[in-house]
């Protein structure tokens, strides 16, 4: 996997494994067995999902014990957190000390990481169409070389994968059957998308603007939400409209 004097670089089969995984506990099991080879014990992954009424939730998911997890929610979590700041700003690695972070005062998370046995920490956002990660991976020596350069990128690599396996099973978990739209309202509901005023989706159609605010407003009903904009954040969700021309 990771590269050291005795360690292999990841393999296509590892990355096969991490996204085949069927469940949370295989998933769990296989990136433990990954970061092993590479003297890392601990993972967290904060991945924070658009939902269908424009808000965001936000799944946690790891090898620490769930009440550490829980710290890591962006509710619960300090806003100074020099580590959130980076990964909303940068998909750079972000290398750090648990003892320096407690100094800073970061809030509860890291003094129960600290806790834990966890002393040193890399950080990688990933980020998809419709959900960012943050993805956290732990050492607990005391004395911890830098990370090198291929070292970075494997678990930048690993990072990515982690990331399109948890949306999946978190998508199956959280699936919602997709309502039935008629051919008029999914026109009225792809122009909408792609930016088109109800005017200017009405003399594409050829109908008039007060029937695309009518089809438009069916839609919203279908999907129980009380606006276009939110119709289309949970139609792009499901699949049923491209993320880019939301």
């Amino acid at each position: 996997m990771v590269h050291t004097d005795s360690c292999p670089r990841l393999s296509d089969a590892d990355l096969t494994d991490i996204l085949g995984s069927t469940d949370w506990e295989q998933l769990r099991k296989r990136v433990l067995s990954l970061l092993a080879r590479a003297g890392i014990q601990d993972f967290l992954l904060r991945m924070d999902v658009g939902i269908a009424n424009g808000t965001t939730c936000s799944h946690m998911f790891g090898s620490l014990p769930a009440a550490t997890l829980k710290l890591f929610d962006t509710h619960l979590q300090s806003q100074d957190d020099p580590v959130n700041r980076h990964c909303a700003r940068s998909s750079l690695p972000m290398e750090w000390e648990v003892s320096r972070l407690c100094d800073l005062d970061c809030g509860r998370a890291y003094p129960v990481l600290h806790a834990d046995g966890v002393r040193h920490g890399a950080s990688f956002a990933v980020r998809g169409a419709l959900a960012m990660s943050r993805v956290d991976f732990y050492r607990h020596a005391n004395h911890c070389a830098a990370l090198s350069t291929s070292q970075k990128a494997d678990l930048a690599l690993l990072g990515s994968h982690m990331h399109e396996a948890v949306h999946t099973l978190w998508n199956a978990q959280n699936a919602h059957p997709a309502p039935t739209l008629t051919e008029r309202e999914q026109e009225c509901l792809y122009w909408s998308a792609g930016g088109k005023t109800g005017k200017e989706t009405a003399m594409i159609l050829g109908i008039s603007q007060h029937t695309v605010y009518f089809h438009l407003r069916n839609v919203a009903s279908k999907f129980n939400v009380y606006s276009t904009r939110h119709a289309i954040t949970r139609a792009t969700f499901m699949g049923m409209i491209k993320p880019q021309l939301a």
